[in-house]
């Protein structure tokens, strides 16, 4: 719709020569011509230039373009007055005063009338633009009222609620995997839960920012069809504050990395709440900036009101309004007699822009409505138009968005600012000193280009490729730019390995045996936390054998700052577990470690047992959260164990890593052994070595998921084992070239992609190539399956301009060799040619993608 508008403009633009000399069908005013002279020329010349007797050069209009009015003298025809006009010197155009109405659009909503903000903001104007709900990519617009809660039930509320598609209300289950358990409409800080409190503060804020409207009910909201995202922390701690955000972050985030298909695409928050009079760059509030600013850097933009007391925050101070962050918007409360409240903070330097915050109706809990006062109703008019900004802006703003989401943000900030009414009042009380206005402000975000709009495109959605070890083949993928004309698309290609999720790898546990009493056994365990995603340990649990029994056992202790995990005290479950007693967000932080003790009755088993136990990760950052292992464990006497690796740590093949083990009561020689599939056939590493000690390990292949490490001391019958880890392959065996260029409209870039099975073991490899552009970024996922048995041939690919040269070694037994070639992985192989040479050589040709030599004996 915008690009048909913006080519019916061009059109009238090529014709102002003929339609200059007609005043057209349009009313106008037959005394007064606007007139474009040229660049340069000042009042007196253009007065010398013109007939005196007909015309007189009135006032200036639009000084950067040079645009004045003329009045006509008396008697001379619109018409002729034009003609005349446009034929003098220095004229680049003349054309009528046509008169202009005003265009509103008015919703149907009964009590929209006593909406007087609307009106002061020239909310009508702007909503002949747009009325909010989606970008010009078509993306869903998001606010996050951060506030104390919503009335869920609220009939001019419920249609805009923003709604979690992959969450199955109620059941107590992270559904969509996102850290966050029934996350329906948003999330409640002050529970750590999905349950959203019902609060008429926050029914109030989010009625202004997004009631449902022209629906003939209640009020209009400065969005009609917006996604409203209710995040309750609003008050009590800072935590609570951070916690809020955090969800939101989280929420934008996924749906940045899923390409828009999970998550949120939240473009604001709207909050009411801080410290009155505190420093925000005094030292001792170091983490709101860092909170605005990461949250600007995802694209979300913070509006936060200052305080309802008539301080200067330049000189007291106020937490967030304080601060310096340039992805906040600090926010006043203007009347309805345009002037600041004198009971609302302001500041030069501080205090961004007022905004109608006296007597403002909107909704109120019980479904109802209602009159409420103060900088809080001041800021969601400011975070309802940072959302209707990104609904009216133009499609090089929606892929700026996309490509570089905080620059978009800092945009559409400039644009609030920029787009204000000057008030007297607000003068030297705020950084614009002006009050918000929804319609100059959209207008700038309709404007905005960065020139024509490039579109990427990669052919293919997935590449899936079967070799025997020791082959390469050569697949080319194809980059264009299916933007518009003069458009020009700038990219870049990167290998990555296959998307996981976020889990506890290289965190384990350890146990000790401290005491004999009989069949009654105690242990201490020590957990230590590696991740290395930063999650947090919330729960220990330990699997008892068949014949083991829980005593009792004291509380995990935290080395660092933290909480204790609990023992929850279960002596029948057959499971020993220490959990955070506050929910999920996990007591034992990374980089720390806890030490619990546990009574175990070991009278009903005899020799060696396995104790399998797992570390749960916190709920807050999607999963995976686990890493497993056993602990193997022999109280009736001697005792070896593995130290190293720790349970679910990654090595990949080729590393040096350090092998640890120590034994109790036994000075026999040990001997390292290592199993690939979880214990069922074992590899010696090495024998000899002391009973306690340690050893250099380069790491071996194949890649295995159950992977495990045993000492053993064969004299003694001793032997201890290391919780399961995993082998992986380095991502070496797929490049690209090239890996970076520009494309003008309509431009092709052929992006090879070589995949060499050189030292892979048969089995199957992951990764992803990355593309990212000035238009966004796509993936194309990967996957190697590397065949058993069989014999591959190992291909040498060169390009050059035109041509391909294949090249590989002589295969033993082989009489000659067919040279195939496909354009798809799976699609029926072609000949090439057959030779007796080791080389062959093909035309660089569009289809001939893949290549492959069978041997003939």
């Amino acid at each position: 719709m915008h690009r048909l508008l913006v080519g019916a403009l061009g059109v009238l633009c090529l014709s102002h020569s003929l339609l200059a000399r007609d005043p057209g069908t349009t009313p106008a005013d037959p005394s007064r011509a606007l007139v474009r002279f040229e660049a340069g020329l000042d009042a007196s010349q253009i007065r010398l230039s013109l007939d005196a007797g007909l015309f007189e050069l009135e006032r200036p209009l639009y000084r950067r373009l040079n645009v004045w009015s003329v009045a006509i003298g008396e008697g001379l025809p619109l018409a002729d007055a034009l003609r005349l006009l446009e034929a003098g010197p220095g004229v680049v155009y003349a054309q009528a005063d046509h008169f202009i109405e005003k265009r509103e659009t008015e919703p149907d909503d009964p009590q929209y009338g006593s909406q007087w903000g609307w009106e002061t903001i020239d909310a009508a104007l702007a909503w002949d633009l747009g009325t909010g709900g989606t970008d010009a990519q078509g993306n869903e617009i998001v606010v996050a009222v951060c506030d104390g809660g919503i009335d869920l039930n609220h009939a001019d509320l419920q249609d805009n609620l923003w709604s979690n598609p992959g969450e199955i209300p109620g059941n107590g289950q992270d559904d969509d995997g996102n850290g966050y358990v029934d996350d329906v409409n948003g999330w409640d800080a002050y529970g750590d839960d999905g349950s959203i409190p019902g609060d008429n503060h926050g029914t109030h804020v989010a009625g202004t920012t997004g009631a449902v409207s022209n629906n003939a009910l209640g009020v209009a909201g400065c969005n009609w069809d917006v996604q409203i995202m209710i995040v309750a922390n609003s008050s009590g701690q800072t935590s609570i504050a951070t916690l809020g955000y955090g969800y939101v972050a989280d929420l934008k985030e996924d749906w940045i990395n899923s390409g828009g298909t999970e998550g949120a695409n939240v473009v604001v928050t709207n909050s009411s709440f801080g410290v009155n009079q505190g420093d925000c760059e005094s030292g001792s509030y170091p983490l709101w900036n860092d909170l605005f600013n990461d949250m600007g850097l995802l694209g979300i933009l913070s509006c936060g009101a200052t305080a309802n007391a008539g301080w200067n925050i330049d000189q007291v101070g106020d937490v967030p309004t304080g601060c310096s962050s340039d992805y906040l918007i600090s926010v006043t409360n203007t009347t309805s007699a345009d002037v600041r409240n004198s009971g609302a903070g302001y500041g030069a330097t501080t205090i961004d822009l007022g905004a109608p915050g006296t007597g403002v109706l909107s909704t109120t809990s019980g479904s109802a409505y209602g009159t409420l006062s103060g900088t809080s109703m001041a800021t969601p008019h400011v975070a309802g138009a940072v959302a209707f900004l990104h609904s009216v802006g133009s499609p090089s703003f929606a892929a700026l968005s996309q490509t570089d989401p905080g620059a978009a943000a800092l945009l559409v900030k400039q644009w609030i600012l920029e787009g204000t009414d000057p008030l007297e009042d607000l003068q030297g009380d705020c950084v614009s000193g002006g009050r918000l206005n929804l319609f100059q402000s959209a207008q700038l975000a309709q404007a905005f280009s960065s020139g024509a709009l490039p579109e990427l495109e990669l052919d293919n959605a997935a590449l899936e490729l079967e070799l025997f070890p020791g082959a390469s083949q050569l697949t080319v993928r194809s980059i264009t730019n299916a933007g518009e004309p003069e458009s020009l698309l700038e990219w870049s290609a990167q290998v990555l390995p296959a998307a996981e999720g976020r889990d506890m790898s290289g965190s384990s546990l350890v146990a000790d045996l401290n005491t004999y009493v009989g069949g009654i056994v105690e242990i201490q365990f020590t957990a230590s936390n590696a991740s290395p995603d930063d999650e947090w340990i919330s729960e220990v649990r330990i699997e008892l054998p068949a014949g083991v029994g829980l005593v009792d056992a004291d509380p995990m202790a935290n080395s660092g700052e933290g909480e204790d995990l609990v023992w929850d005290g279960n002596t029948q479950s057959g499971l020993l577990v220490w959990e955070d007693p506050d929910g999920s967000w996990g007591e034992i932080r990374p980089e720390q470690t806890a030490t619990g003790s546990a009574r175990l009755d070991f009278s009903g088993v005899a020799g060696t047992v396995a104790l399998s136990w797992t570390i749960q990760g916190d709920d807050f950052g999607g999963e995976p959260h686990a890493t497993s292992g056993d602990i193997l464990l022999d109280p009736s006497g001697p005792l070896v164990a593995m130290l190293g690796p720790a349970g679910g740590a990654v090595w990949n093949i080729g590393q040096e890593v350090s092998l640890q083990w120590a034994a109790n009561e036994s000075d026999g020689a040990a001997e390292l052994a290592l199993s690939r599939d979880g214990g069922m056939n074992w590899i010696l590493i090495e024998d000899q070595l002391p009973s306690s000690g340690s050893l250099d390990w380069t790491v071996s292949g194949p890649p295995g998921t159950e992977s495990l490490l045993r000492v053993r001391i064969p004299e003694d019958e001793l032997e201890g084992f290391s919780g399961l880890f995993e082998i992986a392959q380095p991502l070496t065996w797929l490049s690209l070239d090239p890996a970076s260029g520009s494309l003008g409209e309509g431009e092709s870039q052929d992006i090879e992609l070589l995949v060499d099975a050189a030292g892979l073991f048969p089995g199957s490899y992951s990764a992803r190539v990355l593309v990212s552009s000035n238009n966004g970024t796509l993936q194309l996922p990967v996957l190697l399956t590397v065949l058993e048995g069989g014999s591959g041939i190992e291909l040498s690919i060169e390009r050059s301009a035109n041509t391909i040269l294949l090249q590989w070694d002589p295969l033993a037994g082989a009489e000659a060799y067919r040279v195939e070639y496909a354009s798809e992985p799976g699609s029926p192989w072609q000949l090439l040619e057959l030779t007796t040479t080791t080389a062959s050589t093909d035309s660089l040709i569009l289809g001939r993608r893949i290549y492959r030599v069978v041997a003939i004996e």
